[in-house]
């Protein structure tokens, strides 16, 4: 399956958990940023020159004007200069001096000061103190410097206002969003990649199994059968295909069919249920065998009581006649599991199966489906399929192991048994189909 498409699909199940990771980075984010202070800064430019009259109009060589520059870049921040502003504003030192930046604007005489905190009155101050500042100091280390070779700092723009640089809540907030989204979505991709599950019907045919269809379940009352003909077309649909692909793939038309599974809760017993409701429903006379001992389901599905079944058959203890029980639904019949057995498996006589399986034909029957115990977890699943026309391996979409599945195959195949393909349950890419996970 396209890996692409296999991410997505993961991302859509997974759509509570990106929601729920990138609200809580969010919520974690807003309660320690909330706090910190804004940073501002603010820019005034002075302009060096070396005339008294006017250093907006002087005009002289530019290496002067630019030893001039370099000289008062250098003394820009001298600790005589930064302990007298810090004095002026009550900046502390050495915070004063990592707050400020200077620089020569390239090819001109203008030297641009920059200063930045979180107190935005404070900076607006300082610079706006600074050329006076800086200037006085320029006027002490020349001394009797000749007029003529004096250097003077005149504001060549002024700090009139200060600008928030460091971003706001709201897009502190929009880059975490986007982080955590962005690591929720790599932890899904990493998921994709060392998942094995099937996501698709064509990964069967990787396994060298015939897919029969695939099949969802509608929303009811929980433990009833919910999928028929009358409920729901497109859930009937699906059966229907499934039906049709087993008489295509099988020209002897298997009657006698193991539905099994790699593991519990996969969907399993709706699947054969609904089967058996619909092939009821077009005249078909259709037996159900509950044949997992030991987690018995079919009969809470059909809500019958579980007194007498299949259990009680292989021990002697009843006749196959005594065994079959009505539904609500006309041509449909169910076996129950009936009593609860120490070790199972024991019980399962190859002769008793051959005995109920020709008596329930002879009842009439024409199809007998046997609801057995994932056989990726006991053997039991086997020991009837060998027995029977086919199996039917149902396997959950995005649940289901591509290793359990394969499993599954080469002990059926160990067994003797006729795989007769695969269904793929709990579907949920048609809107109105869905699952419940107690489902089996």
């Amino acid at each position: 399956m396209n890996r692409t498409v296999r991410f997505w699909s993961l991302a859509a199940n997974y759509w509570w958990l990106i929601i729920l990771f990138v609200g809580v980075a969010l919520g974690l984010g807003y309660f320690f940023i909330k706090d910190i202070p804004p940073t501002f800064s603010t820019t005034t430019k002075v302009f060096v020159s070396s005339s008294s009259s006017s250093a907006l109009a002087d005009i002289y060589d530019a290496p002067y004007a630019d030893r001039a520059a370099k000289t008062v870049l250098a003394l820009i921040n001298n600790g005589v200069t930064i302990r007298e502003l810090s004095e002026s504003t009550g900046w502390e030192q050495e915070s004063l001096k990592k707050s400020i930046k200077s620089k020569n604007l390239v090819g001109t005489q203008i030297i641009e000061l920059k200063v930045t905190g979180q107190d935005r009155d404070l900076i607006l101050q300082t610079a706006r103190l600074y050329p006076e500042t800086l200037s006085r100091y320029l006027l002490d280390v020349q001394g009797d410097t000749s007029e003529k070779d004096r250097i003077k700092i005149k504001v060549a723009e002024p700090a009139d206002k200060a600008l928030q640089v460091s971003l706001v809540l709201w897009e502190y907030l929009a880059i975490i969003g986007i982080i955590s989204l962005a690591i929720v979505i790599f932890i899904i991709y990493l998921v994709e990649i060392y998942d094995s599950s099937i996501m698709e019907e064509s990964e069967f045919s990787d396994l060298g199994i015939e897919h029969l269809g695939s099949f969802g379940i509608l929303s009811g009352n929980k433990g009833s059968v919910v999928v028929t003909d009358k409920k729901n077309s497109h859930a009937a649909e699906m059966l229907r295909e499934i039906r049709t692909n087993i008489t295509s793939l099988d020209k002897s038309k298997a009657k006698s069919i193991v539905v099994t599974s790699a593991n519990p809760r996969e969907g399993k017993t709706v699947f054969v249920s609904s089967l058996g409701i619909l092939l009821s429903e077009s005249g078909k006379k259709v037996i159900i065998v509950d044949a997992d001992l030991r987690s018995p389901f079919v009969h809470k599905v059909f809500q019958l009581t579980n007194k007498s079944g299949l259990a009680d058959f292989l021990i002697g203890k009843a006749e196959v006649k005594d065994i079959v029980n009505k539904t609500d639904f006309d041509n449909l019949f169910i076996v129950t599991a009936g009593s609860k057995l120490e070790n199972p498996s024991d019980k399962l006589d190859e002769e008793k199966i051959i005995e109920l399986k020709k008596s329930l034909l002879e009842l009439g029957a024409d199809y007998i489906f046997f609801d057995s115990p994932p056989l990726g977890l006991i053997t039991d699943a086997a020991q009837i399929a060998k027995l029977v026309d086919g199996t039917i391996i149902a396997a959950e979409k995005e649940r289901t192991k591509k290793a359990d599945i394969k499993k599954v195959k080469e002990s059926l195949e160990k067994a003797g048994a006729k795989i007769l393909g695969s269904v793929l349950t709990k579907v949920k890419d048609n809107k109105n189909l869905y699952y419940y996970s107690s489902h089996r």
